[in-house]
């Protein structure tokens, strides 16, 4: 078998693991260990710790960073924090480090993650031979595209969740409308990240004449189970309806009748919104090419470690 260190970063959180390939090639996923990233010292202080303990004798590493990559160095979107894969292989004796967007990683994870995994969100039979989208919300909107030729999978890097958002309706125009003056221009990962629900969920509830009290995505996702038709439920569902848009607008740049696929922990959480009969409605509402998407599955991934298959299945396939 082959075995490598494989890890990602995302905002401040922080994993590593230990990826085999065994014989049939299934990746496996082991010593998974997660932390807060903190500053380039303290992350490399946990990669040697790491490494000391699970796998001394790897030599080899691939790590999914939330930015974008270029010339062998990852910068975290917003941060000033860099990782150099140079640096990687100097400090800690490697012999080969590979760097790649995290929404990259995640896309070449999808297809070594097992069906079980997955949850239909739209239902289709798809294109085959077409793209597939792949899309995750979670401190920022990362996303991504992939194609199978030949047996192989290619993924390409996107931006594409730093494009303007559209409202589709008088409620998110509204919530638009608020946003833009903080700073000129409102993306949709300015709404369906962990920062924007909470955003939305303080200016839904200043709306309904109440003072906002939560300040985390896991207090708003808490607080939506508990009372349906507050506020934080609501931003919820306005998150929702907003990767249905965002997922339909992927798939026509993209042409991706592959279907796409959603997936991360803000994902998750709001699985009771993106199952919505409302979801499914956005997403096929395109104007004179609704029937352009109208066999186009949409799932939603739940294998939490699709990142971190991706990162070793991406190395393995360059070794």
């Amino acid at each position: 078998m082959q075995h490598i260190i494989v890890g990602e970063l995302e905002g401040n959180h922080a994993r590593l693991a230990r990826a085999s390939r065994r014989p049939g090639g299934a990746i496996e996923i082991t010593h998974e260990m997660r932390f807060e990233r903190g500053d380039l010292a303290a992350f490399e202080e946990r990669f040697e710790r790491f490494r000391s303990e699970a796998c001394p004798e790897e030599k080899d590493a691939a790590l999914a960073v939330g930015g974008p990559v270029e010339d062998g160095a990852a910068r975290l979107t917003k941060e000033s924090f860099t990782l150099s894969a140079r640096r990687m292989k100097r400090s800690f004796g490697l012999e080969r480090v590979v760097l790649l967007n995290d929404c990259v990683a995640l896309a070449r994870g999808v297809p070594e993650c097992a069906p079980e995994t997955f949850v239909e969100l739209v239902g289709g039979h798809g294109d085959p031979g077409a793209a597939i989208a792949i899309m995750r919300p979670a401190t920022g909107l990362g996303m991504a595209w992939m194609r199978q030729r030949d047996g192989t999978w290619f993924v390409q890097e996107s931006e594409g969740g730093h494009q303007a958002y559209a409202p589709s309706d008088l409620e998110e125009a509204e919530i638009w409308r608020l946003g833009l003056p903080l700073q000129n221009y409102v993306t949709f990962e300015d709404i369906v990240c962990e920062a924007g629900i909470v955003e939305t969920y303080r200016h839904l509830s200043r709306m309904a004449g109440q003072t906002p009290t939560l300040s985390r995505f896991a207090d708003v996702a808490a607080e939506a189970r508990t009372a349906p038709g507050g506020p934080a439920a609501r931003a919820c569902m306005i998150a929702a309806r907003s990767m249905a848009t965002f997922a339909g607008n992927a798939c026509l740049a993209f042409g991706a009748r592959g279907g796409a696929v959603i997936a991360g922990r803000v994902a998750v959480q709001l699985e009771p919104y993106l199952l919505h009969p409302s979801f499914q409605q956005r997403f096929h509402r395109r104007g004179l090419m609704t029937l352009y998407l109208a066999d186009t599955p949409v799932r939603l991934l739940k294998d939490e470690q699709a990142s971190l298959r991706g990162a070793a299945a991406h190395f393995f396939a360059t070794v």
